[in-house]
């Protein structure tokens, strides 16, 4: 009997150990699911770069700083405000942040000299593919995309003659000044009737960099322009039309005029340039674009878009083939990148004029030193109670000029950061920056509109420590002022003996230094901007054009202020104008 006990005891034992196989077993694999999971997660957690100030709220998620990016971003359109920010929040030139999960960081850099130094002598550092990411889809043959190579070199010199000074002076000017004036005779006509009051000038200042580089592409008798249809609007106008937009508003009450349609050409142009600011933001702008490309409104624009500039390039081979030349080198590469000339040409000579103005209006003694600069310079054309010729703005040295475009540069922040990339280990200010390391060197960071940071020269490269022996170190801005506008700091004393002096006999004081001190908004060394000497012939023109014929009066503050958003460029987002007619 009891071994029928024993026998019974034993297979209930059996089955109970059995049934709790399956459960031990779930316990086993959900433990050690969780331990991989967590081992996974914590895989994926930001790696900072030992050494470099971070903060630790950022290490503490897969997604390190881009929640509060991304928020940032949805709340104010301002990335360039965070990265500066953050970059401030710590007693050091360099900082990092984590904008990518599974990337590595970014390292942010507030120091004109070893931004110098990346940009200009360090191999190591090349085009960082942030930017060239942005780019990709729009502009997929623009040299912005490229790394350093055959390929870029090939691409830059199909363009080259473009940027060349004598083209510039003597062919692309005259063109862009056509265009300018345009602008001049619109403002004549709002100035009228706005009588007193503010207007938005961001439109006008658009429309006519727009309309000034494609003159400049394609010549000034390029069919489509984006500022006449807003004149002929104008001109339209009778004494009714005009007494309706005046109403019975205050002084102060700015006057809102008519927006008016582009013809499908310069429309597609815009379109272009405002979905590539739909890319700014996302952590994966290629495959956004990839997206956005396919969907209808988009297709029909870049297929526009493609129109045109293959129907213009194609115009300028059959007039040179009449001359005997065969000409070959056309090809799908040639319209990209001359559309990214186009984008890039007219965003930021239009965002960098804006903020001038803002400038220019809220410094008055500057605006009217720069005035009377001028009229002492371009005496001939103020004898004359005229406006200013071409010939005029691009040969007579006017230095207060000069130095207000230069002042106007540094103090608008039109691009944010210059992008590099470590293409190898290196090392950054002493730190150790892995390869595949982005740095933003900070175009209004410290040592350019703030104080600079004290760094002990064994920490820099040997590079920056051997031109600072062979060239001196490059001048600081004095600390007190350096986050003021102040045009003067670009200009120094002229010794008596050089026997330097202005058109009318005058002998000058002062002289330009483009050198004075640090400025960066360009970016430095052969990766910096292809555009760079047209933006400055841009934007002499524009600024002598306007404050010769317009005094540029403050505006009140609800409709000033230095809020910005960031597009293709960064952009200040009130640009309201009080223009009173400068009468000679």
């Amino acid at each position: 009997m009891s071994d029928v006990n024993s026998s019974q005891t034993a297979h209930l034992a059996g089955e109970a150990d059995y049934a709790g196989k399956p459960y031990g077993l779930m316990l086993i694999t959900a433990g050690f699911s969780a331990f991989l999971l967590y081992s996974l997660y914590q895989w994926a957690l930001p790696k900072p770069i030992p050494g470099i100030p971070y903060d630790p709220r950022s290490t503490r998620g897969i997604f390190g700083d881009l929640p509060d990016l991304a928020g940032e971003f949805a709340r104010t359109g301002d990335l360039s405000s965070w990265f500066h920010r953050r970059a401030a929040g710590f007693d050091s030139p360099v900082c990092q942040v984590f904008l990518r999960p599974l990337a590595p960081p970014v390292v942010l850099l507030s120091d004109f000299r070893e931004a110098q130094d990346i940009c200009m002598r360090r191999r190591e550092f090349d085009r960082g593919s942030m930017m060239r990411d942005i780019f990709k889809g729009p502009t997929p043959n623009h040299q912005i995309t490229m790394l350093t190579g055959e390929e870029w070199k090939s691409h830059r010199r199909l363009l080259q003659d473009l940027m060349s000074p004598p083209f510039l002076r003597d062919v692309a000017a005259a063109a862009i000044y056509t265009k300018v004036v345009n602008l001049v005779d619109l403002w004549d006509k709002k100035t009228r009737i706005a009588d007193g009051r503010p207007f938005d000038a961001s439109q006008d200042i658009f429309y006519a960099a727009l309309d000034a580089v494609t003159a400049f592409c394609f010549g000034d008798d390029f069919p489509h322009n984006a500022t006449k249809p807003v004149a002929d609007h104008i001109n339209g106008l009778n004494d009714d039309d005009i007494a309706r937009l005046r109403g019975a508003a205050s002084i102060d009450e700015a006057i809102e005029f008519t927006t008016v349609a582009c013809d499908e050409v310069i429309t597609a142009t815009l379109d272009v340039s405002l979905n590539i600011e739909r890319l700014h933001g996302s952590p994966f702008p290629v495959w956004k674009w990839k997206v956005i490309s396919k969907l209808p409104p988009l297709n029909k624009t870049l297929r526009l878009k493609n129109q045109f500039i293959v129907a213009e390039l194609k115009k300028a081979v059959d007039r040179k083939k009449q001359h005997g030349r065969d000409d070959t080198w056309m090809h799908s590469a040639v319209d990209l990148m001359l559309f990214g000339v186009i984008t890039g040409g007219h965003d930021t000579t239009s965002t960098t004029m804006l903020w001038g103005l803002k400038f220019l209006a809220d410094h008055p003694e500057y605006q009217a030193k720069l005035r009377r600069a001028m009229e002492n310079g371009f005496s001939a054309a103020r004898a004359a109670k005229r406006n200013l010729r071409i010939g005029e703005i691009m040969h007579i040295n006017v230095p207060y000029l000069y130095a207000s475009m230069e002042e106007i540069m540094r103090c608008a922040g039109t691009a944010p950061f210059t992008e590099r990339e470590a293409m190898s280990d290196t090392t950054l200010l002493g730190h150790h920056i892995p390869k595949g390391t982005k740095v933003f060197c900070l175009s209004q960071g410290a040592s350019i509109k703030s104080p600079a940071h004290d760094i002990d020269e064994s920490r820099r490269s040997e590079t920056a420590r051997l031109a600072a022996k062979n060239r001196g170190k490059v001048p600081q801005w004095d600390p007190v002022d350096i986050a003021e506008f102040n045009p003067e700091r670009w200009l120094v004393p002229v010794a008596p003996e050089s026997g330097k002096g202005e058109p009318n006999g005058t002998r000058l004081s002062v002289e330009f230094d483009s050198a004075a001190g640090p400025q960066i908004s360009f970016g430095l060394g052969k990766r910096s901007c292809f555009g760079k000497r047209l933006a400055y012939v841009e934007l002499r023109i524009i600024l002598s054009l306007i404050v010769w014929n317009f005094e540029i009066l403050r505006c009140p503050e609800a409709l000033s202020g230095y809020e910005a958003k960031d597009y293709v460029t960064h952009k200040p987002l009130k640009n309201y104008v009080r223009l009173r007619k400068v009468e000679r």
